[in-house]
């Protein structure tokens, strides 16, 4: 929206509607849906409700992929150093796909559903 005042005049009129620095319902949505998705992803980035399906209609996959600037970086540093069985920068990027693609994705709804039914 890129306008402070979003949400607080009538965009045909002009005429303000709610002083400045009210928030509105939607700023409160975006308020718990931003806390909702910070407090239920992992260190990974996948929410919970994903990892944590007992259906496991979820597969985390990984793949190798190069940091070019370690790469180069330690290349230069281990100047003329024994062939490393692992390319210098290396990390492993994580990927969430879905093990059938018939399969839904595993909603919040649900994962909350199974926690009280749990407890």
């Amino acid at each position: 929206m890129v306008n402070d005042d979003f949400g607080h005049f009538n965009l045909i009129t002009g005429e303000r509607k709610l002083p400045r620095g009210t928030w509105t319902s939607w700023d409160y949505l975006l308020a718990n849906v931003y806390q909702l998705i910070t407090d239920f992803t992992d260190e990974h980035g996948f929410l919970a409700w994903e990892v944590d399906d007992p259906e496991e209609r979820m597969i985390v996959t990984g793949t190798v992929k190069t940091d070019r600037a370690e790469n180069a970086k330690s290349k230069i540093e281990k100047q003329h150093a024994k062939r490393m069985e692992r390319v210098p920068g290396s990390y492993v990027s994580l990927k969430i796909v879905k093990r059938r693609e018939e399969d839904e994705y595993p909603s919040h709804e649900e994962y909350f559903k199974r926690l009280s039914e749990e407890r």
